[in-house]
């Protein structure tokens, strides 16, 4: 082959390519020379969807002839081998195993369907079957579920999603790496879990819901306020003792001043009838405020009698009945092993 032969099929495969990618319906244009020109690119991701496609658009039809049935074989191994060497490209881990499961779900169609016409090539395909299976290092999950009262658990993981109604109990394969477990009972979210699942380890999730049980009985004390008495008089009486008071304070204030007037007398008569009236007013004073303060006392007394401390009352209150699906709650037991 020339030179110049060789620069016209890489530039007719590199057009091909561009114009194919670049199209909206892509998917619809597919063939298997596209599919061998993405491969030798190395565009190993494109080319494996693009022979996919072909192996769907072949199991549309209801039987294939035996011509046809080696070339959906032949698709679905060149879609497998383009898968594991974009799994080689891929520097996530979570995608390369994810293309490796790929590669491995076509090869199993491949062996399900007996699309091998001869024995050396189904032992091919069942060995690069295992050994993709070890490189993917499967981890196993198993769900256990202890009530009879269905649940819906749905398993999120990177490009996987799985729903599953519990019971009965459930194991699977499943790629390692984290995952979330979504409860529902009824359609009514209960829960999320979030789960690690190791490489080539098992992973047991027990998931149960706890039995109803009645709250224990409390004793509430409640303060209970008697009515109220009328207070009027002895809020009277009060204001009244209050004025007597006063009166006497100012009776003994009188009978000091009286007294303080006596140094200013000569005569024996007028300071022996002043010393008499400062005495009187002095001692009626203290009389009288006595008076006035004892009968403020009685009075303070009498009100808060009328109004006695609140009564302590203890009840139990009636049991409550939460709502049936708030009352549901998992309990989670994870095991490796």
């Amino acid at each position: 082959m020339t030179v110049q032969r060789l620069i016209q099929i890489v530039a007719w495969k590199i057009v091909l390519l561009i114009f194919f990618i670049s199209s909206p319906s892509f998917a619809l244009k597919v063939s298997p020379k596209i599919c061998s020109s993405l491969f030798e690119l190395k565009e190993y991701l494109k080319s494996a969807m693009c022979y996919e496609k072909l192996v769907e658009d072949m199991s549309k039809k209801k039987s294939l002839s035996r011509f046809q049935k080696r070339v959906k074989g032949l698709h679905l191994r060149n879609a497998a081998t383009a898968y594991q060497k974009a799994g080689k490209q891929e520097k996530n881990d979570k995608e390369r195993l994810y293309l490796l499961e790929k590669s491995s779900l076509l090869l199993k169609i491949y062996l399900k369907e007996r699309l091998c016409t001869k024995n050396y090539q189904c032992n091919d395909v069942r060995g690069i079957l295992q050994r993709n299976l070890e490189k993917i290092a499967y981890s196993t999950l198993t769900l256990v579920y202890n009530n009879k009262k269905p649940i819906k658990t749905t398993i999120i993981g990177y490009k996987y999603t799985k729903s599953l109604m519990l019971p009965p109990n459930w194991t699977g394969k499943i790629r390692p790496g984290d995952y979330l477990l979504k409860i529902y009972y009824k359609n009514h979210f209960l829960q999320k879990i979030t789960i690690s699942l190791q490489s080539g380890k098992a992973k047991i999730v027990s998931l149960s819901i706890p039995q109803k049980h009645s709250p224990s009985k409390r004793e509430v004390v409640i303060l209970t306020h008697p009515p109220k008495r009328k207070i009027l008089i002895p809020a009277i009486v009060v204001g009244a003792g209050l004025v007597v008071a006063s009166t006497g304070g100012g009776l003994i204030l009188l009978g000091i001043n009286t007294a303080n007037q006596i140094k200013g007398l000569n005569h024996a008569r007028e300071i022996g009838e002043q010393r008499t009236k400062a005495k009187t007013q002095y001692f009626t004073g203290w009389i009288v405020l006595g008076v006035g303060v004892g009968t403020m006392l009685t009075s303070s007394i009498l009100i808060f009698l009328s109004n006695p401390p609140p009564k302590k009352q203890q009840i139990t209150p009636p049991k409550l009945h939460p709502n049936k699906h708030s009352a549901l709650t998992i309990q989670l037991i994870q095991v490796d092993y």
